[in-house]
C-alpha cells in the first residue's frame, strides 16, 4: 500500500488529485491528503512507503529547502509540478531526484490520465525488487558496519559494485543501477541519523552524464571514500547520543549549522539555561560546546566545498566568518589543508551537470 501526499498551495489540483477515479480502481494506492514542510520530514521517519506530490512554485519560502532536503536527499519518492517546462529544467529535477515531472502552467493543464499513468508508474517503479538477497545482505552489513564505526567499509563496498558489474552488461544500464543503489543505502544512512545529511554531498554520485562517463576505478575510489567518510563522521558525532538533553543540543546545533548557531540560539530555541547547556553537553561527551560547533562548521565546509559553484568566500560567510582568512586558518588547522587544497583534493575538475540552490 502505497499513502500519496500532496504538498501546494493549489486548491484546484489538490481537487483533481483527490477526485481521481485512481483511488477506486487500484486498491493499493491511498490518497491520503495535504501535507505541510514539517509533516513531510516525520512522512520520510516513519519508513511508511509514500509518494509525494509536489507543486513547486518559486515563491514558496520553502522551495530551496525542498529541492535540497527533500528531492536532493531523496527522502521520498516524488512527482513534482513546475512552472518551468524547458527540456534543460525537467532535466535539471531529474539529475537531481525527482522521478517525475509534469508541467503546471495553465497552457499545458495536465490530463487526469497522465497523472494518474505517473502515481502508477512511481510506486510500481520504487515496489520492484532490483536487489538479490545476496547484494541486501551486503547492503545490510554495509549499515551495520558503518554504524558500528569501527572497521573499513572498503572491501563490502567493492563486494557491491563487483555484484553490479556481474549483472549488467549494458553500461548505461549497470550506471543507472549503481546510481540507484547508491541513492538507497544514502537513504538507509539517513533513516536512522538525518541530521548527516548536512555533511553528505550526494550530486556527483547520481545518475548523470558525469557519472555515466566514470571508469569503474573512479567509480570504485569514489565510493569507498565516501562511505569512509560517513562512517568516520558518524563516529565523531555519535557523542551526541549518550542522554536526551546533549542529543537535542547536538541535533539543533547540526541542523542549523548554515545560520551560525551561537549558545544563546541554542538556549533561546531549545527552552534552556545557556549554563546549563555548556556545561551538560561537557560533561556528558568530555567535548566543549565550542570545539562541537567549529567542529560541525568545518564538516560542513567540506560538504560545501564539493559544490564548484559556491566560492570559498561564500562558504566562509555561510558559516558565519567574515574574514575569509580567517576561515581558511581554522580550516587549516582542522583538516590539515586550506580549503582551495581541499576542494582541488577532491578532483572536481569537471563542472556537475547538477545544480544546486543554497
Amino acid at each position: 500500500m502505497f499513502d500519496i501526499y500532496y504538498y501546494g498551495r493549489n486548491a484546484g489540483r489538490l481537487s483533481m488529485i483527490k477526485n481521481l477515479t485512481l483511488w477506486e480502481t487500484t486498491k493499493e494506492l491511498n490518497f491520503s491528503g495535504a501535507i505541510d514542510f514539517n509533516g513531510i520530514f516525520e512522512l520520510a521517519d516513519s519508513e511508511t512507503p509514500a509518494l509525494l506530490i509536489i507543486d513547486l512554485e518559486y515563491e514558496d519560502p520553502n522551495y530551496y529547502d525542498l529541492l535540497d532536503r527533500v528531492i536532493g536527499s531523496h527522502l521520498l519518492p516524488s512527482i513534482l509540478f513546475t512552472k518551468d517546462n524547458s527540456f534543460n529544467g525537467a532535466r535539471h529535477l531529474f539529475l537531481l531526484g525527482a522521478d517525475d515531472c509534469l508541467p503546471s502552467g495553465e497552457s499545458q493543464k495536465i490530463s487526469e490520465s497522465r497523472l494518474s499513468q505517473s502515481i502508477v508508474h512511481v510506486c510500481r517503479n520504487h515496489e520492484s525488487q532490483i536487489f538479490s538477497n545476496e547484494m541486501n545482505d551486503l547492503i545490510s552489513t554495509l549499515t551495520e558496519t558503518i554504524f558500528a564505526g569501527k572497521n573499513d567499509c572498503s572491501p563490502i563496498v567493492l563486494g557491491i559494485i563487483e555484484q553490479f558489474y556481474q549483472k549488467y552488461s549494458d553500461s548505461v544500464e549497470l550506471r543507472i543501477a549503481l546510481a540507484k543503489t547508491f541513492v538507497y543505502i544514502y537513504q538507509l544512512i539517513l533513516q536512522k541519523k538525518y541530521y548527516l545529511s548536512r555533511f553528505l554531498y550526494l550530486g556527483m554520485y547520481q545518475h548523470s552524464e558525469t557519472y555515466i562517463s566514470k571508469t569503474r576505478k573512479e567509480i570504485e575510489d569514489g565510493w569507498c571514500s565516501y562511505y569512509e567518510r560517513i562512517r568516520k563522521l558518524y563516529t565523531l558525532f555519535n557523542i551526541i547520543d549518550v542522554d536526551p538533553a546533549t542529543y537535542r543540543i547536538g541535533k539543533y546545533t547540526i541542523l542549523q549549522v548554515d545560520k551560525d548557531p551561537t549558545l544563546q540560539d541554542i538556549a533561546r530555541d531549545l527552552h534552556m539555561n545557556p549554563n546549563y547547556i555548556s556545561h551538560v553537553f561537557h560533561e556528558k561527551t568530555g567535548v566543549r560546546l565550542r570545539s562541537f560547533i567549529l567542529m560541525t562548521k568545518m564538516e560542513r565546509a567540506k560538504d560545501l566545498l564539493h559544490f564548484q559553484e559556491l566560492k570559498i568566500g561564500y562558504i566562509a560567510d555561510l558559516l558565519g566568518y567574515e574574514s575569509v582568512s580567517y576561515f581558511g586558518k581554522l580550516f587549516h588547522e582542522y583538516a590539515g589543508m586550506s580549503p582551495l587544497e581541499y576542494k582541488n583534493s577532491l578532483g572536481l575538475s569537471k563542472k556537475p551537470t547538477e545544480s544546486y540552490d543554497l
